[in-house]
């Protein structure tokens, strides 16, 4: 059981990342009614697109990322659009992780926030990241088992300052959620790391992938609805800076919250980037480190504000490119499965029209 629980924290850990922080503030303009479905049915998509994509890494010999798999079953071309949309979805991730972490850092501190702060949270990520896959996911499972728990007793402490006059049920943006709940849902490009983990164990894989998938559905449904109705009108795109109103103390706990939550995400993410140049380019394993820890780096100059656009754009536009390809290798090897694949692809590439509806407004 001790593998089961490596690997179930090292996904959960994954994907409860930057963008948990985002969806009270995109509630509160979609509404209750859009986002509470919305969420329960994208948990499904991307927990579909999950155990596929698990099928693909079991039923593939050797050791590969998204764009290795591309390459063997859709060709070179492919391969390269897949190489580009990948780095630049992982990249998109890093770079939200570490200009929010810059804001928790300030937050916990009781400071004001400052590109120090975001300085010294990607030193720590990259540090932690330095010391190799084994002890990362060590590290992993402690931080995320700890993030489950805060992010239970946290928002609980908070129930008291729920006003049910706060929780709008339906918003002047119904879709504008969509996006970012995409966003904080995604946790595919670390399946071949669980499988790693899991490889002595392999029918932990499903449990692992379901349980995995959905208990961040429940966290996020949880946690935003207790924040959004304490905050009401005052919800901030970072769901925690505008508790301080309420408790600095709860605020600052969050924050500690927020802090967990990224750097478990960043860990993951950035091992994945530096994967994907190793094992799929073929670069020296030193090469791919560095090339891994880039693009975080320039988090460190971003704006707070961007921190909307970054996850919602990320998120709708790569996973509809990356999805799309993994569903169509999955169903090179499961064409009988054609009536499930193609709807949770079009609600991938559907996810692009509506975040781009949305921003225009």
């Amino acid at each position: 059981m001790k593998l089961f629980f490596r690997a179930l924290f090292l996904l959960i850990g994954t994907i409860i990342g930057s963008g948990v922080f985002a969806l009270p503030y995109v509630v509160s303009k979609s509404g209750l009614l859009p986002f509470f479905f919305g969420i329960l049915f994208l948990g499904l998509v991307t927990m579909s697109l999950n155990l596929f994509y698990a099928e693909i890494v079991l039923k593939t010999s050797g050791d590969h990322q998204l764009p290795g798999y591309v390459s063997k079953y859709l060709g070179g071309n492919w391969m390269k659009v897949s190489l580009l949309f990948t780095i630049v979805s992982l990249s998109g991730a890093l770079l939200s992780y570490v200009v929010l972490g810059g804001e928790f850092l300030a937050l916990a501190a009781g400071q004001i926030s400052h590109p120090l702060h975001s300085f010294w949270f990607y030193l720590a990520g990259v540090v932690f990241f330095w010391q190799g896959f084994k002890k990362l996911t060590k590290v992993e499972s402690f931080l995320t088992a700890l993030l489950l728990f805060l992010m239970i007793v946290i928002p609980f402490k908070l129930l008291p300052f729920v006003r049910l006059e706060n929780i709008v049920l339906l918003g002047s943006r119904p879709l504008f959620f969509w996006g970012a709940a995409l966003f904080s849902l995604i946790g595919f490009s670390v399946i071949p790391e669980v499988e790693e983990v899991l490889r002595k164990k392999r029918d932990f894989l499903v449990p692992v992938i379901v349980i995995g998938s959905l208990v961040p559905v429940a966290l996020y449904l949880f946690f935003t609805l207790v924040v959004w109705g304490a905050s009401g009108g005052m919800v901030t795109v970072d769901a925690l800076s505008g508790l301080v109103a309420f408790s600095p103390l709860l605020s600052r706990l969050g924050a500690v919250i927020g802090l967990l939550a990224l750097i478990t995400s960043f860990l993951s993410l950035v091992n994945v980037s530096k994967e994907v140049y190793f094992r799929d380019l073929r670069l020296p394993q030193q090469y791919a480190k560095l090339l891994a820890i880039i693009p975080g780096f320039f988090g460190i100059f971003l704006s707070p504000a961007s921190f909307i656009s970054i996850i919602s754009y990320t998120g709708a536009i790569s996973l509809a490119i990356s999805g799309t390809m993994i569903n169509l290798i999955f169903l090179k090897m499961n064409k009988k499965f054609f009536w499930l694949v193609w709807p949770v692809n079009a609600v991938l590439i559907l996810g692009v029209v509506f975040v781009l509806a949305s921003f225009r407004r």
